[in-house]
């Protein structure tokens, strides 16, 4: 706490102090409140102090369930999938509203279909007759995009605390020696050390490949009728899991 010490006069402070990693279980044995210094996400940002507090605490929520499954199947890859099965399922009814919303636009595209080829030069006229539809059927256009935005903080704080955790360091599975880093089955010395990427790629992980390839099999599974039909959105279904397998492709 602040102190003032007058002239000629000494103070003599106390402090109990803690040097090692940022471990819940470590952190907690130390003194009760030390448990606090571990932050998945700091006061601030950009949604302000209360929901970086809320998100911090979801995050944590998720480090303790992870390691209660761990306390039974001693191995963190499978606890990270067992977490996630369960958030999953946590976020099940968010998902069914989607899925269903999406089939209701489905099949609502014929009748979109001939409105645009009926207004084609007047695009007012369009837009009135399509909410008149939307209207009519009880449908929000936009309300299969509000359950997949309240699933987004879920997920932000699965990723943040599966980045961070100290308890998945130096954490075997499969061919993974380390989950806190990129799965690394083996090197690629000859792309140690390119220009603009660096070491980035001199090893090759094959989870990014896995993960695209899931991707774009889970699109060829849905429905090829109505707006999965249109050109542009049948290849942002094949861009997008490339994109996703790119930018992923150094994470832990």
């Amino acid at each position: 706490p602040k102190f003032e010490v007058a002239p000629g006069v000494a103070h003599t402070a106390q402090f109990q102090v803690y040097v090692g990693p940022l471990h819940l279980g470590d952190l907690t044995q130390a003194w009760p409140s030390l448990s606090t210094a571990l932050r998945f996400y700091g006061p601030g940002g950009p949604f302000g102090d209360t929901v970086s507090d809320l998100m911090d605490w979801f995050a944590k929520k998720l480090l303790l369930n992870l390691n209660w499954w761990h306390r039974f199947i001693p191995n963190y890859g499978i606890a990270i999938i067992l977490l996630t099965v369960l958030v999953r399922m946590f976020v099940f009814p968010l998902t069914i509203i989607s899925i269903r919303i999406m089939k209701y636009m489905t099949a609502l595209q014929p009748e979109m279909t001939a409105l645009r080829e009926k207004y084609t030069d007047n695009p007012q006229d369009l837009q009135k007759a399509m909410m008149l539809i939307y209207k009519e059927r009880k449908i929000n256009p936009f309300a299969g995009c509000l359950p997949l935005f309240l699933q987004m903080p879920v997920f932000f704080a699965l990723y943040r605390m599966l980045w961070y955790a100290f308890e998945l360091r130096g954490a075997e599975f499969l061919w993974i020696k380390d989950l806190s880093m990129p799965d690394r089955m083996f090197e690629i010395p000859f792309l140690r050390g390119l220009p603009f990427v660096g070491d980035s790629l001199s090893y090759f992980n094959l989870l990014p490949f896995l993960v695209t390839a899931a991707m774009l099999l889970s699109f060829k599974l849905m429905p090829q009728t109505g707006p999965t039909q249109n050109p542009q959105q049948k290849f942002m279904m094949t861009f997008m899991p490339i994109i996703f397998g790119a930018i992923g492709y150094n994470f832990a």
